[in-house]
Order: C-alpha cells, then sequence, then structure tokens
C-alpha cells in the first residue's frame, strides 16, 4: 500500500504541475489546430527489477490505443486516452519460511483489460518529435500472480513518460518508458500489489 500512495502522490503534483503550466498559456490562441484523433498499437515489456521484491515477475503489453484531443493552445494539447490491451505475464511463486526464500514454482498467466487516462503533449521540435506524459488506470482480470496478490479482478494504475518522432504524413513513432502498479483495491486478499517499470514502443497515426 505505501508504493501505491506514494505513486498516487507523485501522480498527483506531476497533473498539478502540467495544469499550471498549461495555465500560464491559456490566454493565447492555438497557431495549428493538430487533428482530434490519433489511433494506434503499442507493445512493451515490463518487470519488478527495480523495485524491492523476493520474486521475479515480468509481463509483456499488447494495447490497443485510441487518443481524443479535446483541448489545444500554443503549448499543449490534452487528449483523452482508451487502452484495451492483452498481456502475457510470467512470474515466480514465492514462499518464505524461516527467513529462508524458496521458490516453488515458475508460472504463466494472462492478463485482459481496459485503462482509460489523461494525455498532455507539447512539441519539442515543430510537429517532428514531441513530449508527453499519460497517468491512466483501468479495471483489468489475471488469471495468475505471484502469492502476493489475489489472482482475478484487479486495477491497474500507470503513469508513462514518451516521445514521439513524426516517419511520414500523419504517422508517428512512439516510445515510453513507464510506471505501473496493479492491485484490487482490498476487495480480495492478499493484495501487496505488484510493481513494474515498463518501456513500450509502437505507431501511431493522426485520423
Amino acid at each position: 500500500m505505501g508504493a501505491r500512495i506514494s505513486f498516487i502522490r507523485f501522480s498527483l503534483i506531476l497533473i498539478i504541475l502540467i495544469y499550471t503550466h498549461n495555465s500560464s498559456w491559456g490566454q493565447k490562441a492555438p497557431v495549428n489546430e493538430s487533428p482530434k484523433h490519433r489511433i494506434g498499437f503499442i507493445s512493451g515489456v515490463g518487470d519488478q527489477a527495480i523495485f524491492p521484491a523476493r520474486y521475479s515477475y515480468e509481463v509483456v503489453l499488447f494495447q490497443f490505443e485510441y487518443a481524443y484531443r479535446f483541448s489545444q493552445n500554443e503549448k499543449w494539447t490534452w487528449e483523452a486516452v482508451l487502452q484495451p490491451q492483452y498481456n502475457l505475464s510470467n512470474f515466480t511463486k514465492v514462499e518464505v519460511f524461516e527467513e529462508i526464500t524458496l521458490i516453488t514454482e515458475n508460472v504463466g498467466g494472462k492478463e485482459y483489460g481496459l485503462s482509460a487516462g489523461l494525455l498532455a503533449r507539447t512539441n519539442i521540435y515543430k510537429d517532428i518529435i514531441g513530449f508527453y506524459s499519460i497517468i491512466g488506470a483501468g479495471p483489468h482480470f489475471i488469471t495468475d500472480s505471484p502469492r502476493r496478490q489475489a489472482k482475478g479482478f484487479i486495477f491497474s494504475t500507470y503513469l508513462d513518460f514518451g516521445f514521439t518522432v513524426k516517419l511520414v504524413n500523419k504517422t508517428y513513432f512512439d516510445l515510453r518508458p513507464g510506471f505501473r502498479h496493479i492491485s484490487n483495491a482490498n476487495t480480495k486478499f492478499p493484495n501487496m500489489g505488484i510493481n513494474t517499470f515498463t518501456l513500450s514502443a509502437g505507431m501511431m497515426v493522426e485520423i
């Protein structure tokens, strides 16, 4: 729970900073409006290696993404994002006996989910290179998980920072490192949560 609370606090601070910066440009009209819709496919990998843990957890992400631009000024565009996804996980089931960690089995699992997020985007160089941050959450279902986390319905919360590079016409290459947390809001126990660092890439098209 401590990691989750810290994650939420960090995310709220980030949103406030972005909103404050965005408000300072609020009186200026946009020069050129970007297309309202983006669709694409993002795939990536994640693990808990940078977080202290007595287990191994890896996930491969497959995400379809739709983004709708609902606000824009001279500096920033704001988008609502939907991410249907199908993910594959591989992890160890772990038991601790008299301070000795025993790895009992290696297991694979599947994840199905739908996340919704808020994205803030700005251009670094014209419309060719851009930077964005996105925070989101949504319901998921996992077929299995490490012993620290009950399987079944859970919630996935994520924070990503991304870069886009324009390839041709309205097509962009997208690269995004980020952080992901899954747990079930104490609806079932155990509920110690799983934290992962993720790195994803894909293609997005403006329509």
